[in-house]
């Protein structure tokens, strides 16, 4: 892969041997859908903007003006990214292997321009990323792309198909477009390689030099011994609630039976574990995966809308009008979706809304049925339920995207600094819907990708230690008063000195559970291949880590969380047969008392 800097260099050769026609419009090209033209890619307003941009400001300037544009009290983007100097340099690289791919080089057309913006180039159905498109997906409104879009499918169509590319990547999500000089000044800076970033924006990183295993408090003990009895998962048993492939079984271990065995094939060997398969498809979900607490339900978020699978009628998928991180109440009552409408917000449902969509002749949910509630602009959240039945709250947290496989093949960065603050936004059911309070937010320096234990009374979150390996803190959650007087406290319990992913909690909260991309830094997994990622178990209660999963390179097992029976469901992504697994561990319920 070539560094921001080898890009660098290889654009502005590329400038120079094409006149500058990107920066400064010197030349006249060809008129629009001309084949091999330029003008169908550069829009000479915005071109112009960014030419001025880049002759007019001094670097430092530029890069205050940007930062302004992008982490400023008015940005919107801090609404969805942790912004830092490394979020920074990845997106203006993005931006300019976009530009010296699909919109320097002479003698493509604009259809060829188009596909090469997609994921994969050669297929004309393959989608559009933001990830791909990198600070130009600021831009995707503006009459460059417009225009774009113009030359390949013709002025209606066109129109269509841009709108349809501007919904899918255009950022920021539920803020206004960025104005045609704002985003001048963005690309303007980037073409001259980012000057002063190092100056202006923050490296984002508050490390912590210490983590200290001990620190497992008696208060998290006392909890978890509590949970054993009074958690949801013993509620929901105490319910009956019926847990999917369990049949007549009174023991969890005898859930799943009836599916593969890919122990195997995936599994640990020095792992005490099952492993069962329960359903295969073709590579489409991005991000997370969850399921309900009765493991029926599955949410997948794609590239262009959700899904949620019932495991019971798994070739009959409910389609979901959100893009992001599905979550569903572990008191089995509701669920919720990010990326929902124009304004890109969370909204929750009742799960019985499930049922419903599940009954219409095309199964689908908007996310706008009365049984759903809007909670906030955001894309990144975490659910639990109190224990009373009264009380749910949502976190919202700053947090790092992770596409395992597509985007993310290597250790996560931990990018969170001094004034990290995690939100917490209570929420009732009412019968209907579920209505939103008040939110309060606690302090939380230095940590991110904030994951709420089941009944809210605990919370996971990654900070960075000084060897740049990432750890957890576990907190518990203290939630006083209602409404304008709620407050939070979250006193340290636990400290977790192994890297991850987002991590998730049990439903008796003794265990956590994360993905590790393979780090060769780490003793640990130095006999592992690169480019792959594993499942981790930890037990609070002893401190015991457990790798449950062995995988290839190119195979990247991701989303673990749990069902309330202590079943482990996760994801394995297959970047080189095209494929996704969902399956299953026992491991946890074999875990010694």
């Amino acid at each position: 892969m070539q560094t921001f800097t080898q890009t660098l260099t290889l654009f502005r050769f590329a400038l120079v041997g094409f006149g500058l026609w990107a920066a400064a419009g010197c030349a006249a090209p060809p008129g629009p859908g001309a084949p091999g033209g330029v003008a169908d890619v550069a829009a000479p307003d915005d071109e112009g903007l960014a030419a001025q941009a880049v002759a007019n400001s001094p670097g430092q300037q530029l890069a205050l003006d940007v930062e302004a544009l992008l982490v400023g009290p008015q940005s919107a983007c801090q609404n969805c990214h942790t912004i830092t100097r490394q979020t920074v340099r990845d997106w203006a690289e993005a931006m300019l292997a976009v530009e010296a791919a699909c919109v320097m080089p002479l003698g493509l057309t604009p259809l060829q321009r188009v596909d090469c913006l997609r994921l994969d180039p050669s297929s004309g159905a393959s989608p559009f990323s933001a990830h791909k498109l990198g600070l130009y997906a600021a831009g995707a409104s503006g009459a460059q792309f417009a225009k774009l879009f113009a030359g390949a499918f013709g002025a209606a169509e066109g129109a269509a198909q841009h709108a349809a590319f501007v919904q899918k990547v255009g950022m920021p999500l539920g803020g206004p477009a960025l104005s045609p000089t704002d985003f001048a000044k963005i690309k303007g800076w980037v073409l001259r390689g980012t000057p002063a970033i190092d100056e202006v924006f923050d490296d984002g990183i508050n490390p912590d030099p210490s983590c200290d295993e001990t620190t497992a408090a008696p208060e998290l003990l006392q909890h978890i011994a509590r949970m054993k009895t009074e958690g949801w998962g013993a509620r929901l048993a105490e319910l009956a609630t019926p847990m999917f492939g369990c049949g007549g079984a009174t023991n969890p271990l005898d859930c799943l039976a009836s599916f593969g065995d890919m122990t195997a094939t995936y599994g640990e060997p020095a792992a005490p574990q099952t492993l069962r398969f329960l359903r295969k498809q073709g590579l489409v979900s991005h991000y997370w995966v969850r399921s309900s607490a009765d493991g029926r339900y599955v949410g997948f978020g794609l590239n262009t809308a959700g899904r949620i699978v019932d495991l019971s009628k798994p070739d009959k998928p409910i389609a979901v009008a959100a893009l992001y991180d599905p979550y569903f109440f572990p008191s089995n009552d509701g669920f919720a979706f990010a990326g929902v409408g124009a304004d890109f917000a969370i909204r929750a449902c009742r799960q019985s809304l499930i049922a419903d969509a599940a009954a219409l002749p095309t199964p689908a949910i908007s996310m706008l049925e009365p049984k759903c509630s809007p909670v906030a602009a955001a894309i990144y959240q975490s659910v639990g339920s109190s224990l009373d039945g009264v009380r749910y709250f949502m976190t919202l947290s700053a947090n790092v995207n992770d596409d395992a496989g597509y985007f993310q093949t290597t250790p996560l960065p931990t990018p969170f600094g001094q004034n990290t603050e995690t939100t917490f936004i209570p929420m009732e059911n009412d019968g209907q819907a579920y209505q939103v309070g008040a939110p309060a937010s606690v302090a939380t320096p230095g940590e991110g990708d904030v994951i709420l234990s089941p009944s809210t009374l605990l919370a996971s979150a990654r900070f960075q230690r000084t060897n740049g390996q990432s750890a957890y803190r576990v907190r518990l959650v203290k939630a006083q008063g209602a409404g304008a007087g709620l407050s939070i406290e979250a006193p340290l319990v636990a400290q977790v000195c192994a890297p991850g992913a987002k991590a998730s909690f049990s439903f008796d909260e003794r265990f956590l559970v994360t993905h590790q991309y393979v780090d060769h830094a780490d003793p640990d997994q130095a006999s592992l291949p690169l480019g792959s990622s594993n499942i981790v178990l930890v037990d609070l209660k002893t401190g015991k880590k457990t790798r449950l999963t062995k995988m290839p390179a190119g195979s990247f097992a991701f989303s673990p969380h749990f069902r309330a029976d202590g079943w482990l469901y996760f994801m394995v992504r297959d970047m080189k047969v095209g494929q996704e697994l969902l399956l299953a561990s026992d491991a946890a319920l074999r875990a010694p008392e």
